[in-house]
């Protein structure tokens, strides 16, 4: 598991808010049974007024998912089993939001 790699969420009931999680901690924390994620959802489900900075759209394989960074939590790490993608050539972006999440700036 690679920072911003995104896995499907296997959750029947989950899935249909939030279909994948994107990884956001550091490549050098894999050893623990953790890890820290945000869900990625679209625009249409997930709803609300969107803060660009805070909740970016990401691409995935040409579809668009918002990173809804406010529900980021640390999951079991055995739960992310199916790798679809790796966003890190949107690193600005995620980055800017979790930065956005914890400092306001």
């Amino acid at each position: 598991m690679k920072r911003f790699d995104v896995f499907r969420n296997e959750s029947a009931q989950g899935s249909r808010r939030f279909p994948f999680f994107l990884v956001l901690q550091s490549d050098l924390l894999q050893q623990l049974t953790t890890a820290v994620v945000a869900p990625l959802g679209r625009a249409s489900i997930v709803g609300g007024k969107l803060v660009d900075t805070l909740a970016p759209v990401l691409d995935i394989d040409g579809e668009s998912f918002v990173l809804y960074t406010p529900e980021l939590a640390a999951i079991p790490a055995a739960i992310l089993r199916k790798r679809v993608a790796n966003l890190d050539d949107q690193r600005e972006k995620i980055v800017r939001a979790v930065d956005f999440l914890f400092s306001g700036i």
